[in-house]
């Protein structure tokens, strides 16, 4: 008999990025809410200039609205989540994630779920940036989670679009499409890193293809790489399309970024922006 979400994450511990952001903090406040019997629950954090990750977690995670109604409910969960939820110092474009060999010894032991919500979200990064972050790492993210001795399972968050280069009225598939020609992901990324910054910057668009932009390539091809190496590893690939505020819980309307459509309802609803170029 399979196990609910539940009993599943009971008395589990979870590794998450992401949570300094939109999506990986909404992921956290549903653990929180939905799951509460978790073991621990550790979070990569960047450091920033003259703010530690600790820092970091007090103000721009728990001081977050979007977690008000359970400290409102519960006075005594902050202190509970500051000793149940750990903020650790990493960075997706740093070998290795930039992890402490103490902290990548711990997370390898004690981690059995890995949840990988960082992402660069921008649509116009330079092509090699957005690769670094949203490719390589994913990548480290998956090297990771298969040094985890007790992982049971890798869930990845994609985009909706990574098969946005496939012929106008396609129907998309819940499967990660292989390259034309069964190419290598891996070459086509170690060939397009060899021709250095300069003509990566003048070939973007030819590199592109019919992908609109670099999030969705650098993505689309996250995905073919972690199928390509995940090895046994239970991966989960989720795709959420665009994302705005909440609809319901923890409360209606919820967001913190002006993301995506969160950019337009925000022009439009203070009177900024008064046209939208779109088709009909």
């Amino acid at each position: 008999m399979s196990l609910g979400i539940k009993e599943f994450y009971s008395g589990k511990t979870i590794f998450l990025t992401g949570t300094t952001g939109f999506v990986g903090k909404v992921v956290l406040e549903k653990i929180i809410r939905t799951l509460p019997d978790f073991k621990k629950l550790f979070i990569m954090v960047r450091d920033k200039k003259n703010k530690s990750v600790r820092e970091r977690f007090e103000n721009e995670i728990l001081s977050s609205e979007i977690f008000d109604p359970h400290f409102k409910r519960d006075p005594n969960l902050k202190q509970t989540l500051r000793e149940k939820v750990i903020p650790i110092a990493g960075d997706l474009i740093i070998d290795k994630l930039g992890l402490s060999q103490a902290d990548r010894a711990m997370l390898t032991a004690e981690c059995e779920i890995v949840i990988n919500c960082a992402a660069s979200v921008n649509f116009d990064d330079p092509l090699l940036d957005a690769l670094e972050i949203n490719y390589f790492g994913c990548l480290r993210m998956l090297e990771l989670a298969k040094e985890c001795r007790n992982i049971l399972a890798f869930t990845h968050v994609s985009t909706a679009y990574v098969n946005s280069n496939l012929p106008d009225q396609s129907q998309v598939e819940e499967k990660v499409y292989d390259l034309p020609g069964n190419q290598d992901p891996e070459d086509v990324i170690r060939g397009i890193i060899k021709l250095g910054p300069q003509k990566v910057q003048e070939q973007e668009l030819a590199i592109l293809g019919k992908y609109p932009n670099t999030y969705t390539f650098s993505k689309a091809f996250a995905e073919r790489a972690v199928k390509k190496l995940r090895g046994n590893l239970p991966v989960t690939i989720l795709r959420p399309s665009i994302i705005v505020c909440c609809y319901d819980d923890p409360f209606m309307g919820w967001i913190d970024s002006p993301a995506a459509s969160g950019g337009i309802i925000l022009g439009v609803s203070s009177g900024i922006l008064h046209v939208v170029h779109a088709n009909g």
